[in-house]
């Protein structure tokens, strides 16, 4: 009994070109005419970084959360909460209190303590997270927007301007952070808007190297050439094509400089950098609290505490988030 040998003719399946499989060009490519087999080369090329992967994509792919990760989440969450609504969680007044109740050690009535004022611990720390974690953010914008602007400018301007930019970089960065911040508020004034400011004078020149380096480097893809050869402007260029790619590491390093940013802010308030008691702010708080180490301790821990968890817990989830947007 003879068998035939089935016909692959009709089952064979076409193997895809390389041109059809490319990643589709931006939107903004292709509205300048750009050629979808610039972007499809360039993706491919040898002066781009692997892509990053989209938001849903990362998001579907994190693994389940450590302790840690949830841990540093709660904290934030926390910190947030005191910040946005105080009174719901310490409704009490944080500048009155009762000296009959004194350098109270932490207690069921006083969760952390009273001061040498009377006054509840845990209210002023509740309240001052508004001021702190408001000055920190503050703090972070300015630092973007001030030092993404100059890497940006000087990367495009090239030539003159960039050295006298960049080497202007190079002197703030050999300056100590502190130091600088300090001779910025001295200069500015007292207060949390100066303090915002001094900790973004410091903070701007990483967030100024990152970004000229990362536009530098999109500037030399082979899409932002074809817009080039297609007549787009420079300063468009720059603003479609260069800049959301070269966003990401800039926005990575935000993230990352808010855990410094509120501790130098916490450190210029413990130096007396910031308005004069009884203001509620934690770098004030551990100020406050160095004269009764010995008989009360709480005064210093535990707002000292709160900002070293809030600072902790920024980075791990910072780079928690950074490197999973990696694909493998």
């Amino acid at each position: 009994m003879s068998t035939t040998a089935p016909s692959t003719a009709g089952s064979s399946q076409a193997v895809p070109s390389p041109a059809a499989t490319a990643s589709p060009a931006p939107a903004s490519a292709a509205a300048d005419g750009i050629p979808a087999a610039a972007v499809a080369a360039d993706a491919h090329g040898s002066h781009t970084a692997p892509a990053r992967l989209p938001p849903a994509r990362w998001l579907s792919r994190l693994p389940r959360p450590s302790a840690g990760t949830l841990l540093a989440a709660t904290v934030l969450v926390l910190a947030l909460s005191w910040a946005l609504a105080p009174s719901a969680f310490a409704p009490g007044n944080p500048l009155l209190g009762q000296p009959r109740e004194r350098l109270q050690a932490p207690g069921l009535a006083h969760w952390f303590g009273t001061d040498h004022l009377g006054r509840d611990v845990y209210t002023r720390t509740v309240h001052g997270a508004a001021v702190s974690l408001g000055t920190t953010a503050l703090a972070v914008l300015a630092a973007f927007d001030i030092g993404s602007a100059a890497g940006a400018t000087a990367a495009t301007a090239g030539g003159v301007a960039e050295s006298l930019i960049m080497r202007t970089v190079d002197v703030a960065q050999s300056i100590p952070g502190l130091l600088l911040s300090m001779a910025v508020v001295t200069a500015l004034g007292f207060g949390p808007v100066a303090i915002a400011l001094a900790v973004a004078a410091s903070s701007a020149p990483a967030f100024a190297r990152i970004a000229h380096g990362e536009v530098l480097r999109w500037r030399s893809s082979l899409f932002v050439e074809a817009a080039r050869l297609n007549g787009v402007g420079a300063v468009r260029t720059v603003v479609r094509h260069v800049l959301p790619h070269a966003a990401g590491p800039v926005l990575a390093l935000a993230a990352v400089e808010f855990g410094t940013a509120i501790l130098a802010v916490s450190a210029l308030s413990f130096l007396g950098y910031w308005a004069p008691p009884p203001q509620p702010e934690w770098g004030l708080l551990v100020s406050e609290g160095r004269d009764y180490l010995a008989s009360a301790w709480w005064l210093t821990a535990l707002p000292g505490l709160a900002i070293a968890a809030v600072a902790l817990s920024v980075n791990h989830l910072a780079r928690r988030i950074g490197a999973q947007r990696r694909p493998a």
